[in-house]
Formats: structure tokens, C-alpha cells, sequence
């Protein structure tokens, strides 16, 4: 069952569409995103630039201990595999009209394709994949998607973690709508009132008016 909780309130614009939707109802569902030709290519990052921002990232969730012994794994993996692995990748990149690769902080993109050729290139992953922190970082609780067609407002993603959310959301002229997926046992309500709540808070920011709790 579809559950929809939808306001039209004139002072609060947009108005919000959130809708819990059963994993079970997902089966002939399929959502597929712009067509190659729609996103522009971009250059593959520096190694020495992915590792460094996903350093920094890692070093406010980590004890000096932990990020001490994650440092070294990742410039083992800079200075040492991790080199050839990325060479591998631009000479696939420079013969592939189907591949974009996100700059600026789009660091664990160009990290999971080097992974993904460890793995399959050499049949093992080095260190820096095998750290606990690095598998920490990537546990994403929540997955979202946007829908840029109106014909897709019902469209659905997801979970890719057993405990975490699958979102898609479409932004309309009158309202934004929301799709919100979950495998786990947590109740999919609680979760959406709060994002109902979170988003709310940002209207009223973005009107000048105070937030109230």
C-alpha cells in the first residue's frame, strides 16, 4: 500500500509528497538515467588529489590510531599500486565514449573504479580497501536519486546497504515529491517525518522566518 501524506498549505511552498513504497512493489521497476550523450565527460582526477580528500574525510571519523594506520594504507596504495591501477583507468577512459569520472570531491567514484580493477585485474585489493575506515566511508544510509521527468514521479530506488534508505525525489513547481525505500525493519514513517520536518525547517529559513522546535 501507498502512503501518501501531501500539503497545500499557500504559505508553505513547495508542498511536500512523501511516499513510503514496499520493497515487493519494486519488481518491474526501472529507473534509467540520462543517455551518455547528455553527460559531458569530465577528466579523471589526480591519484595524489583522491587520496588526499579522501583522507580528509576520513580523519574526523577516525581515532589517531585508526587514521594513523589509514594514512599509511592509502600511500602505500598511492606509490604503489594504486599508480598502475590508475594508469589502467585512463588508458580505458581515453578509449571509451561512455564513461564520466566526477573532479573536485567526487573522490570515492574514482577510488571504487580503481577498486573494481584491483579486483578484477590483479584478483586482490590492496590494503586500502580491506581497512575497516574504508568500508566505513562507504556505507551510505541513504541513496538518493532525482527524478527530472514529471511521468516518473512514482519511480523508486533502492537501498544500497540493508539498513539504509533509497530516495528519489522530483522537484516540481508546486511541491517536491518524494519516493523514500526501506529493507530494514525501521520504521519507514519515523524516517519520513523527520525528512518532512528537515525540509520544512529550510523553507522557513529560506522565508526569514525563525525555526521552531
Amino acid at each position: 500500500m501507498v502512503m501518501t501524506d501531501r500539503k497545500r498549505d499557500e504559505d508553505v511552498l513547495p508542498s511536500l509528497l512523501l511516499t513510503p513504497v514496499k520493497p515487493a512493489s519494486l519488481g518491474s521497476s526501472r529507473l534509467s538515467g540520462p543517455s551518455p550523450a547528455s553527460v559531458p565527460l569530465l577528466p579523471i582526477p589526480r591519484l595524489e588529489n583522491s587520496i588526499a580528500r579522501y583522507l580528509r574525510a576520513q580523519e574526523p571519523l577516525l581515532t589517531a590510531d585508526q587514521f594513523r594506520r589509514t594514512t599509511a594504507f592509502s600511500h602505500d596504495f598511492q606509490h604503489g599500486l594504486g599508480r598502475e591501477l590508475h594508469d589502467m583507468l585512463i588508458f580505458q577512459d581515453q578509449h571509451s565514449q561512455h564513461t564520466s569520472y566526477i573532479s573536485g570531491q567526487g573522490f570515492d567514484r574514482h577510488l571504487l573504479a580503481l577498486r573494481i580493477l584491483a579486483d578484477s585485474k590483479k584478483g586482490y585489493l590492496p590494503d586500502i580497501f580491506l581497512d575497516s575506515a574504508y568500508d566505513q566511508l562507504n556505507h551510505s544510509l541513504i541513496f538518493s536519486r532525482h527524478l527530472s521527468n514529471p511521468t516518473l514521479n512514482f519511480g523508486a530506488s533502492m537501498p544500497i546497504v540493508p539498513d539504509g534508505f533509497g530516495i528519489t525525489y522530483l522537484i516540481q513547481d508546486d511541491c517536491i515529491i518524494f519516493n523514500v525505500t526501506s529493507c530494514s525493519d525501521y520504521n519507514i514513517q519515523d524516517f519520513i517525518q523527520s525528512l518532512k520536518i528537515s525540509l520544512e525547517k529550510i523553507i522557513a529559513v529560506l522565508k526569514g522566518k525563525p525555526i521552531t522546535h
